[in-house]
């Protein structure tokens, strides 16, 4: 238990940078020398000999949808999508060995790029980005986005400035011509309440909150966020008694999901053992009716977790879950409904970036 009230500490953290970069993202971005030095990364792109660094997962997967991943020579150790990435790396093309929140400018000097994508959530790596434009690096603060249409502006403003405007558009349109067919796939569905939590503590747990893309997602997919009412916490910290009284208080609680939130320990079964002996989970409908799911550590967690392209993926997910019987003749793993690499693709039509 100690060690998962100190990854809930290191979440609640990492949420409180996030919005504090958001200020300083605005700030950098708007420096005359970021707009020279995003003339100098157009300028090798348009030449073909740019060497673009993403310095998130997300990013990485924004940087193959803009038909740029062969420009791609460093990422996190974190980005394992799309395929086409595990390619790249074991040709010795990119180098996967970046970290996400411990970023070294060192190693990303090292690789010699002329085009930097930083992560506007994470602290280190908002200091570092005057520092490589100092340097005559082309270095740009990537906002996470706090909804699916900030994350779109963000796909957009890359696209922008490393001169794929046509491919971005193209990427932000196919992400919302697969949410609008499943926004008329459920339409007329009655709405069902879920608790989606995001890190599991046993006896409390993170939740997330209105200010959230995914929350966002699952209205999209034909739920209601219990939490929906929560707008100052982005990430609400509460115990499982608060989490159970407060789903009741809006109506009760229909569906259950639980995200490995990157956690390669992460475990539905032991999860699912922990759920049964308590009897706040027990006596909510998402419990008495099998209704409860896992995202397990891997792409089923990163659909609903990572702000980029894929999120309209999370939302043809999340309305499987809510409505596989009634509207997509659907089922999942039985007694523990776990989605993993092994079977969420079973649940897309599409993807967007394959």
């Amino acid at each position: 238990m100690g060690s998962r009230r100190t990854l809930a500490a290191i979440l609640i953290v990492i949420v409180a940078v996030s919005v504090t970069g958001i200020s300083a993202y605005q700030l950098i971005n708007n420096q005359n020398s970021n707009q020279q030095n995003s003339l100098v990364g157009l300028l090798a792109l348009l030449t073909g000999q740019h060497r673009i660094v993403s310095c998130a997962p997300s990013i990485t997967e924004i940087v193959f949808g803009l038909g740029l991943e062969d420009h791609l020579v460093g990422c996190t150790e974190y980005c394992d999508y799309p395929p086409k990435l595990y390619t790249l790396i074991s040709l010795g093309k990119v180098d996967n060995s970046l970290s996400w929140y411990y970023t070294s400018i060192e190693d990303v000097v090292a690789l010699n790029p002329t085009i930097v994508l930083l992560d506007d959530g994470v602290g280190v790596q908002v200091d570092m980005c005057l520092n490589l434009i100092h340097q005559g690096i082309f270095a740009h603060l990537v906002s996470r986005g706090d909804s699916i249409s900030e994350i779109e502006d963000s796909i957009l403003e890359v696209g922008r400035l490393l001169g794929r405007k046509s491919a971005a558009q193209s990427l932000v349109n196919a992400m919302e011509t697969k949410i609008q067919t499943i926004e008329g796939n459920v339409s007329g569905q009655e709405r069902k309440n879920v608790l989606m939590i995001v890190y599991w503590m046993g006896t409390s747990l993170v939740t997330c909150g209105n200010s959230t893309f995914l929350s966002e997602m699952i209205l999209n997919a034909g739920g209601l966020n219990v939490y929906y009412d929560s707008y100052e916490d982005p990430f609400p910290y509460v115990s499982l008694a608060e989490a159970v009284a407060h789903g009741e208080n809006v109506g009760g609680i229909d569906v259950i999901v639980v995200t490995a939130m990157g956690e390669s320990s992460f475990d539905p079964v032991a999860i699912y053992t922990e759920m049964g002996s308590s009897p706040e989970i027990t006596s909510t409908d998402a419990w008495i009716n099998t209704e409860v799911y896992f995202c397990d550590f891997g792409q089923a967690d990163n659909l609903l977790m990572r702000p980029g392209p894929r999120v309209a993926e999370g939302v043809e997910l999340l309305a499987n879950m809510l409505f596989h019987e009634e509207v997509f003749n659907k089922t999942f793993p039985s007694p523990i409904h776990a989605i993993n690499d092994l079977n969420y693709r079973n649940y897309l039509t599409s993807f967007i970036l394959e």
